[in-house]
């Protein structure tokens, strides 16, 4: 399946979040920026794996009838959702950009220069000035940013599109806790 090779290929050069959305038969939708790193594909189990919400309704059921839960905290219970390869039908590369990086373009579409998680991965804080060195400072607040457009200038900020770099790694961190708990508990040993 060319499609399904292509998004391993795009995953394990650029990493999961080069890509933005991963569409199934049935409505069912993947957003790779939405799932906090819990994502993870098989190529053994021919399956994609995601964590879901089920909705308030089966979530009152699970904790009022199966499970006793502290009633004072309120959330949806969660899931492993499943996904059998076959039922890719496409997935969005992410961009991360305005439709105005497109409209106003001169002579060449501008591409993300996207961080793979190895180069995200090996950053390290500054301890003396809580930032990565030789990233951008924007917006302050203390967050190192990684220019995914390095053609526009920072100031510019029409242009301007940046990865947050510790919600990046965050991502990944939880991306590889993901694919320990699928190894450990369900045998899934070679998931990306």
């Amino acid at each position: 399946m060319a499609l399904l090779d292509y998004l391993v290929e795009r995953v394990n050069t650029k990493g999961w979040l080069s890509l933005a959305t991963i569409y199934f038969d049935n409505g069912f939708n993947i957003d790779v920026f939405a799932s906090s790193g819990y994502i993870a594909y098989s190529a053994s189990k021919g399956c994609f794996f995601t964590v879901e919400a089920l909705d308030s309704t089966d979530s009152s059921i699970i904790e009022n009838r199966f499970v006793k839960m502290d009633g004072k905290y309120t959330g949806m219970q969660q899931n492993i959702t499943v996904v059998g390869e076959e039922h890719l039908q496409h997935f969005d590369m992410a961009l991360y950009a305005h439709s105005r990086f497109f409209r106003d373009a001169d002579d060449k579409l501008p591409v993300p220069d996207i961080p793979d998680k190895d180069t995200v991965m090996g950053y390290q804080v500054n301890p003396d000035t809580g930032l990565i060195d030789g990233l951008d400072e924007y917006c302050t607040m203390g967050n190192s940013i990684y220019s995914l457009y390095p053609i526009y200038s920072k100031e510019d900020t029409r242009y301007y599109s940046g990865a947050y770099i510790l919600n990046w790694q965050k991502f990944y961190t939880r991306q590889q806790m993901f694919l320990d708990l699928l190894s450990s508990t369900f045998n899934v040993t070679d998931a990306i």
